[in-house]
């Protein structure tokens, strides 16, 4: 990480490029936006905290600016100017072994046109599915059952899960439902407990926000409702061997990490940072 600070194309903006509309910023913090370079979508952004190059050194003010204010923020812009984007979606990676590009910390942002694109839109369609057959919320009996199993906790109106079906090793998810800041917290929680207890540092993690986060006066003939990360390790930063094999993409995922002793790591990290109190970053 301290090789590639010297020639780092994100500690500053200089060497970013800028939407149409200008940047997000965050002064306080050095947070800012940038428009992908190498985007994937027809709106492609950046937040990037410009100040911090090794992502363990991410504290809570800057983690929850980052989400609840900048990338938010970059979400209302767009669809001021483009009301058929509506569903918000985030990915981060962290370090090259998990696909980072760049050392220095940055969260890929785009909208779906009326659904979330992906692995997250398949989420979003058995939650419709599941209520149109059984009435029920697929998300709520989710975090339900693995409340029940030991294997989660909640914090006000967001909770943390390990799912019994993962992706990849050491996997997390947290789901919020109607409060941004408390599922921030939560996530936040979770990065920690990575660095901190499990020392995963490589990962991959994917976000859905729900549309009224963007635009709450606004009437969407379909609106997004997930508030959701899930996040998995990538394997050993210096292995020469890769994560995933034929095994993961053709047939079935191989997890070799105990479900129990990683909500138990999260839940020490929950516990370790209670003396900080979120609620003062809230309306930033």
């Amino acid at each position: 990480i301290n090789a590639e600070y010297g020639g780092c194309n994100f500690c500053n903006d200089k060497q970013t490029l800028e939407d149409t509309f200008g940047r997000v910023r965050w002064e306080k913090s050095h947070i800012f936006t940038a428009e992908n370079a190498f985007r994937f979508f027809d709106y492609n952004g950046i937040v990037i905290p410009a100040d911090i190059h090794n992502f363990m050194d991410i504290d809570a003010q800057t983690f929850e600016t980052m989400l609840t204010y900048t990338a938010v923020t970059w979400f209302g812009n767009i669809h001021e100017r483009h009301p058929e984007k509506t569903h918000p979606v985030l990915i981060w990676d962290i370090m090259g072994k998990a696909g980072a590009s760049q050392i220095h910390p940055h969260i890929q942002i785009f909208l779906g046109t009326g659904y979330y694109p992906g692995k997250l839109g398949e989420l979003d369609d058995a939650g419709r599915r599941y209520k149109a057959a059984t009435g029920g919320n697929y998300l709520q009996d989710i975090v339900d059952l693995h409340l029940a199993l030991g294997l989660g906790f909640k914090h006000k109106s967001a909770a943390v899960i390990v799912p019994i079906n993962p992706t990849k090793d050491r996997e997390i998810w947290v789901v919020g439902t109607d409060n941004l800041f408390d599922w921030a917290w939560l996530y936040f929680i979770s990065f920690r407990a990575y660095i901190e207890e499990l020392r995963v540092y490589c990962f991959s993690q994917g976000m859905a926000l729900p549309s009224s986060v963007i635009a709450k006066n606004s009437v969407f003939t379909v609106s997004g409702e997930l508030m959701i990360v899930k996040m998995g390790a990538r394997g050993d930063c210096t292995s020469p061997y890769n994560d995933v094999s034929s095994l993961e993409l053709y047939s079935i995922n191989s997890i070799s990490t105990d479900y129990f002793e990683t909500i138990a790591a999260v839940f020490k990290t929950y516990e370790k940072y209670k003396s900080i109190n979120p609620e003062k970053y809230e309306g930033i």
